[in-house]
C-alpha cells in the first residue's frame, strides 16, 4: 500500500486525483419511479429514485435511445431525490438513468 508521501508524489507527477476509498466511491441510485416498463406515463412525470451516500447531485437523463446517444432530457444539477419533467413526448419508448 503507497504512503501519503508516494500517493501525493503519484498524483503531482501523473496529474491523477487519488482520493480515500470512502469519497472514491458513490452508490449508483436505485430507481424507484417509473418503474421498468412503465406504459402509458403522463407527459409529465416525476422521477424518483434512493437518495444515495456521500452524492452531491444527481445528473438524470431520458432518452428515447437504450445508449443514450441522444437525449430528451439532462439535467446534472437535481440536488434531490426526484424531478419533474414535462413535455415528453408521445407514444415513445424512454429509457432513463440517474448518476
Amino acid at each position: 500500500m503507497m504512503s501519503n508521501m508516494l500517493k501525493t508524489l503519484a498524483a503531482a507527477l501523473f496529474g491523477l486525483l487519488l482520493l480515500p476509498s470512502a469519497y472514491s466511491q458513490t452508490a449508483v441510485p436505485t430507481l424507484i419511479y417509473p418503474i421498468q416498463g412503465a406504459v402509458f406515463l403522463p407527459q409529465t412525470v416525476s422521477f424518483e429514485w434512493n437518495i444515495t451516500t456521500n452524492a452531491v447531485a444527481y445528473h438524470l437523463q431520458v432518452s428515447d435511445t437504450l445508449s443514450f446517444s441522444t437525449t430528451t432530457y439532462d439535467n446534472t444539477s437535481i440536488l434531490t431525490a426526484s424531478q419533474i419533467v414535462p413535455a415528453l413526448p408521445n407514444n415513445t419508448d424512454l429509457y432513463w438513468r440517474v448518476r
